[in-house]
């Protein structure tokens, strides 16, 4: 029994695909198994979380001396100048 080209073609076409589709799925198991993706991920998150920490730390320390600052600066515009050069008299 000899098969036509067209039937033989249809087979061919068919296998192909399938063929096509399971190698399409070993990939994509293939790149959920795979984790290094996952480590890159985690290191950009670490990564940001420590530069919103150290952000949020300056921003907080800059606000606390310029207040510090300005009131040191109040209290020395203020003060009787010979009593900051002679404290103890």
């Amino acid at each position: 029994m000899e098969c036509s080209p067209l039937s033989r073609l249809a087979q061919f076409s068919v296998t192909k695909t399938f063929s096509g589709n399971v190698k399409m799925l070993h990939k994509f198991n293939s790149f959920t198994k795979n984790e290094d993706g996952a480590v890159t991920v985690d290191w950009v998150v670490l990564t940001a979380a420590i530069i919103i920490v150290t952000v949020s730390a300056f921003v907080a320390i800059k606000q606390s001396s310029d207040a510090m600052g300005a009131s040191i600066g109040t209290y020395l515009t203020e003060a009787d100048q010979d009593q900051l050069r002679n404290p103890g008299q």
